[in-house]
């Protein structure tokens, strides 16, 4: 009888264990395939964020010259064709994750490509 009892603790086990890792793998909107041009007389922003363990599972607000964008997922990417000048990028993350917080301001020159990695593990 003991021996029962442990095999089906195993399999109950295996089962929650395969249950949970499986939940874990998202898709996260098409692949990247190349590098765009960037339209006539502007720049091209891509913000890019690489799948990772850490924090993989909080996903931060992109705001884009104060406007919320998209949120942010492992393996996510966007882009924007900007006008020359500066331009202000911002991640938030949800209450209580504050190390997934940080902006940075851009500058860029027409037809000029500029990248931007969020790791979200600070």
């Amino acid at each position: 009888m003991g021996q029962k009892v442990t095999k089906t603790r195993l399999v109950i086990t295996l089962l929650f264990l395969i249950t949970i890792l499986n939940g874990c793998t998202v898709a996260t909107g098409p692949g990247f395939k190349e590098i765009s041009t960037p339209e006539f007389g502007r720049g091209l922003i891509y913000i890019y964020r690489p799948g990772r363990f850490c924090a993989s599972a909080v996903n931060p607000n992109l705001y884009f010259n104060g406007d919320m964008v998209l949120i942010l997922q492992n393996y996510g990417y966007t882009k924007f064709n900007v006008s020359s000048g500066s331009h202000f990028v911002r991640f938030q993350g949800p209450p209580l994750t504050t190390g997934l917080d940080g902006s940075k301001r851009i500058k860029i020159k027409q037809g000029e490509i500029k990248f931007i990695r969020y790791d979200g593990c600070f």
